[in-house]
């Protein structure tokens, strides 16, 4: 299978039909489950304090709310776990989408979505969430395609957007980039962690893919994140390119 790349990039150019057997044949590919999913509270109970640290990290932070039905007069408890805020940024290169493929433990599936990240250190000084998520989209966009962006844009509220609002806070900021031109490409930086490609889609077979949904059915080892959806026609709408009749 031949398959372009990008001139000054090196990423592949991919298609909706071919972008599973690409993204393997880069190496990205399911982890091993090596012992079978444990209750938390039974994990912590022998955990060593290295992975006690590791949850305290990068868990979610789990609170028991207690209110008043305001309907029903009585006590209720809700239980909420908060997750870190996540940036997505939606960017055209040259008329081409970026996206990454790394597969995340959170869904056990090879994911893919343009990119994206949560804040860190540097971000942690900034005086609102606005202004954190803006510059932990900046620094991903330029950690993970060593290029520049000349602007970013929220396509969001200050707040975010939420999803799984009942049991859960998790929001997401969308962004949609502007590359600066002329199209340099410097060194990536990835997590220790981090394991992910990066690929190019044209417009047309990005949108073939995150619509058609054989194509998932197809490959179950795959997956879709809401926000790639989202970010997309959000970023299309700010870009002018996609227009509601």
């Amino acid at each position: 299978m031949k398959i372009e790349a990008h001139p000054v990039l090196g990423w592949p150019i991919v298609t909706a039909a071919n972008c599973f057997d690409v993204i393997r044949s880069l190496g990205i590919k399911p982890w091993q489950q090596v012992r079978e999913p444990e209750p938390l509270d039974s994990f912590l109970s022998h955990a060593t304090e290295p992975e006690k640290d590791e949850y305290r990290r990068f868990g979610p932070k789990n609170f028991v709310v207690r209110y008043r039905n305001p309907h029903t007069g009585e006590p209720f408890n809700g239980f909420r776990s908060v997750f870190k805020p996540a940036a997505v940024v939606f960017a055209l290169l040259d008329e081409h989408v970026p996206v990454t493929a790394e597969w995340k433990h959170g869904n056990d599936r090879i994911t893919i979505v343009p990119v994206a990240g949560v804040p860190g250190k540097k971000e942690a000084e900034l005086p609102t969430l606005a202004d954190r998520m803006r510059a932990t989209a900046i620094r991903e966009w330029n950690e993970e395609t060593g290029t520049e962006l000349s602007s970013v844009t929220p396509l969001s509220p200050p707040s975010g957007i939420y999803s799984a609002v009942r049991p859960a806070e998790i929001q997401y900021f969308p962004f949609v980039g502007r590359v600066k031109e002329p199209v340099v490409k410097g060194p990536t930086k990835f997590d220790a962690n981090e394991h992910l490609k990066m690929v190019l889609f044209s417009l047309n077979e990005w949108l073939a893919l995150i619509e058609t949904n054989e194509l998932w059915d197809q490959r179950p080892e795959f997956g879709l994140e809401m926000c790639a959806r989202d970010v997309t026609y959000a970023a299309l709408r700010e870009l002018e390119r996609l227009k509601f009749v």
